[in-house]
């Protein structure tokens, strides 16, 4: 539910924001943008609140994300 006023918040920033409609979305438009040795930082804007169990099952979503990627 944050989501739309953080975007807003960062509207003329010249920061890029993206709105994934899941984990796996977003860890595949970071991996399509970033070359072998580089690296991808983003951080979900919204709590995942019914979509997680808590912090720790989607931190782990992430990690297994990650890893099948290489």
């Amino acid at each position: 539910p944050s989501g739309p006023r953080l975007l807003a918040l960062l509207e003329g920033s010249g920061i890029e924001t993206v709105v994934a409609a899941d984990l796996d979305e977003a860890v595949a438009w970071c991996a399509d943008r970033t070359s072998p040795g580089r690296a991808c930082v983003f951080s979900p804007a919204s709590p995942s609140y019914g979509r997680y169990r808590d912090f720790i099952e989607r931190g782990e979503h992430l990690r297994r994300l990650v890893a099948a990627r290489g």
